[in-house]
């Protein structure tokens, strides 16, 4: 799915925003910065009188559990932890209120990201996409919100009702947020970045900084008109001038001499070896693969003569991961690798 971020501002602002795209980051910002002061607003009034009956049904409402439940109530009032952040996005890129509110009345210019590629978690950061739900009054938390608790939290009522539920005065945002652990920087990969479109005040000068500095990234570029008396906008492409670049961190990873064991292969994967040292050619270009460790068959992804193979690599952000890659996929991409 792909979502827009509407940026812009004065010449201050402008920089801040070019060093985010520059260097692979979103600001994700806390609760209290964000321009909403209904934000994290919940009703816990049944909740409270849920959990009060069911005490006076088990026959425990005595003074220490009600003093407990008076903590617990306290606590629930301020649940949200206020270090979280939150990242704003929409679904469109074409709204008037949009581009007058968020960039600066068309001084600015609006990023499209791929939202799956944005959120793709590691094991140092964790990302939670949710679909802002807008409603006339604030959601109401009951005990069925607390039992509903996974390790999922993208399908947490709770964390849905807590972070993302805004009035319908807002519904023309058609907005999408990305909740972070911690407020501030948050990196992600270069990749996730697809589209830019400028707004039809942009200077040019702003316009040639943003495609020069982000050459070699494959960005698509676009410039936003007003259709001829009509109030709707439409875009059309923009030429990059520096399509030509050098691929962005394209590097050579280095390959640890006991990548492959060919000894530990089973019998029925024995001919797809040679597949395991093109997987590493592949994963060993991935734009932030340092090191790659080993390259094997998947027992939990693979199929009867269909097998999948995994690569494992340390990150340039000290972080590890497992890159996965059917047959098919490798004898794609391998060809992508020779080209180059």
């Amino acid at each position: 799915m792909i979502v827009y971020k509407y940026r812009g501002g004065d010449n201050e602002i402008f920089k801040r925003d070019l060093d985010a795209l520059t260097n692979d980051y979103f600001w994700a910002s806390s609760v209290d910065e964000l321009n909403d002061p209904c934000e994290t607003l919940i009703d816990t009034d049944n909740f409270k009188k849920q959990i009060k009956k069911t005490l006076r049904i088990l026959k425990k409402d005595t003074p220490q559990i009600n003093e407990s439940f008076r903590i617990l109530c306290e606590e629930l009032d301020n649940v949200v932890n206020r270090d979280i952040g939150i990242f704003s996005l929409s679904k469109t890129n074409l709204d008037e209120l949009l581009w007058a509110h968020y960039a600066n009345s068309h001084k600015g210019f609006c990023v499209a990201y791929d939202l799956e590629k944005l959120t793709e978690n590691n094991s140092i950061k964790k990302y939670y996409p949710f679909h802002v739900k807008y409603s006339n009054k604030p959601p109401c938390v009951s005990v069925s919100d607390m039992y509903k608790l996974s390790d999922d939290l993208t399908k947490s009522s709770l964390i849905q009702k807590f972070t993302s539920i805004k009035s319908k005065k807002w519904i023309n945002e058609q907005e999408v947020r990305i909740i972070t652990d911690k407020w501030g920087k948050q990196p992600y990969d270069y990749r996730a970045l697809k589209s830019i479109y400028f707004g039809m005040r942009m200077s040019n000068t702003e316009k040639e900084n943003i495609i020069y500095e982000l050459r070699g990234r494959g960005i698509t570029y676009y410039q936003i008109y007003l259709e001829d008396k009509t109030y709707k906008f439409y875009h059309n492409p923009v030429q990059d001038k520096y399509s030509d670049s050098d691929q962005y961190l394209y590097k050579l990873a280095t390959v640890s001499e006991s990548a492959v064991i060919e000894s530990d292969v089973k019998k029925e994967n024995i001919k797809f070896i040679p597949f395991l040292y093109d997987a590493i050619e592949i994963a060993r270009r991935e734009p932030y693969c340092e090191h790659v460790y080993y390259s094997e068959f998947s027992f939990t992804k693979s199929k009867k003569n269909n097998p999948v193979i995994f690569v494992n690599c340390k990150k340039s952000n000290n972080d590890y991961a497992n890159y996965y890659y059917t047959i098919d996929e490798i004898i794609e991409k391998f060809r992508e690798v020779l080209n180059k």
